[in-house]
């Protein structure tokens, strides 16, 4: 009898402790689900189809690859030839909060804007949204190894930040977990529009990049206005944009006065293959604006197509300057790599410059990251490689000699 007093006792306060859990959890619920009601009816109360929710507006002066329209309450965003000989065109559909999606434009992908966070597969990306500010926002990476930024390398440390893989590898479990509002990657070829839709599977949104296809050096950073159309941060993006560009042309204007023209080429053979980026690349550009010529005239193209080694050395064999060398750092590494880089004019006149100054203990290179946001420090170094009475050579951020 005993034992059965003990079991009803037991079943009282079980019961008792059950009642009040459920409760509670009831209770929590409708704390949450009132809380989601009150920031849904805000959003709607926010909303007005006849204001002008964007006084704000990007407007673009450099950049070709994207596009961005304004109709009051959502803003039409295109990303156009993301890739070299691309014909692809995608389309977004930015709604300010509480709108309806507006009729028309079947093939775009709607976003709710601000976006919260964002996963940014490439180091590029990183540097344009920090630029903005926003670096907190960013809760994905492709692989923490190269990305330079101390800020995000602290905020991985503290578990803020999750590795997601490349563009035609992501780990799509991870990016289900992470759930993050936009996941940019970089437009490479066709095969990301496989990547597009499976990160589409995993609830998130994918949105193409293309920055690295701008034929402007001004044009690569000016995808910080791309950024702050996520974010309604417009304003700041033209604030931040403006401060780089305007030193940038003061120095271009300075070059335009100097007559000496040296000439430069690019990169290393590869397996046999060495790619040059064409005239119309942002680097060609940007040696231009440095007062120097580019000797591949005759690669009247957007992207890198790749030659052999007698060809290169047949065109830049006796060219002054010889920039962007892979991961070499000495006039030994030269040699290791290929004993032939000797008969090159710019080997015995030990004029081998190098982008990579700044490393992180990865390889991690800032030059791919920080040096986008600052194109007129990238020209400060190249004017004065280049013209080093214009500017003296030891100021120089990302570029080194090789000794």
């Amino acid at each position: 009898m005993f034992a059965g007093r003990v079991r009803s006792l037991f079943s009282a306060v079980f019961f008792a402790f059950l009642l009040t859990a459920t409760q509670g959890l009831a209770q929590d619920q409708g704390a949450v689900t009132k809380q989601l009601r009150a920031v849904q009816s805000a959003c709607e109360k926010k909303f007005d189809p006849k204001t002008d929710h964007f006084p704000s507006q990007a407007k673009l002066r450099y950049a070709k690859r994207f596009s961005v329209s304004y109709h009051g309450y959502y803003k039409h965003v295109t990303v156009n030839q993301p890739w070299v000989g691309s014909k692809e065109k995608f389309e977004y559909l930015l709604l300010s909060c509480g709108a309806p999606r507006p009729k028309g434009y079947p093939g775009a992908t709607v976003i709710d804007i601000p976006v919260k966070n964002i996963a940014a597969l490439s180091t590029t990306q990183i540097s344009l949204i920090e630029m903005l500010g926003e670096g907190d926002k960013i809760n994905g990476v492709s692989d923490i190894r190269w990305v330079y930024s101390e800020g995000l390398r602290k905020r991985y440390r503290l578990q803020k930040i999750s590795e997601l893989g490349f563009e035609t590898g992501l780990d799509l479990e991870r990016i289900l977990m992470l759930n993050p509002d936009l996941v940019f990657i970089n437009g490479i070829d066709e095969s990301i529009i496989k990547a597009v839709n499976e990160i589409r599977q995993s609830k998130s949104t994918a949105v193409v990049f293309a920055e690295y296809m701008e034929e402007e050096p001004l044009g690569r950073t000016e995808w910080v206005k791309f950024v702050s159309l996520f974010l309604n941060l417009e304003s700041k993006a033209e604030s931040r944009f403006s401060k780089v560009e305007k030193p940038y042309l003061e120095l271009k204007k300075k070059v335009l006065k100097t007559k000496r023209k040296p000439s430069v080429f690019t990169g290393v053979e590869h397996q046999g293959t060495w790619y040059l980026p064409g005239m119309k690349s942002f680097i060609s550009n940007l040696i231009k604006d440095a007062g120097a010529s580019y000797v591949f005239r005759e690669n009247n193209y957007p992207g890198a197509r790749n030659y052999d080694f007698e060809w290169v050395y047949d065109k830049a064999g006796q060219a002054d300057f010889w920039i962007n060398t892979d991961q070499w750092k000495t006039m030994a590494d030269v040699l290791r790599a290929d004993e032939r880089y000797a008969l090159f004019k710019a080997f015995k006149t030990r004029r081998i410059y190098n982008n990579n100054l700044r490393l992180n203990r990865f390889g991690g290179n800032d030059y791919w990251e920080g040096a986008l946001v600052k194109p007129h420090l990238v020209l400060e170094d190249l004017v004065g490689i280049f013209h080093p009475d214009l500017v003296p050579e030891g100021t120089l951020n990302w570029y080194h000699r090789l000794q």
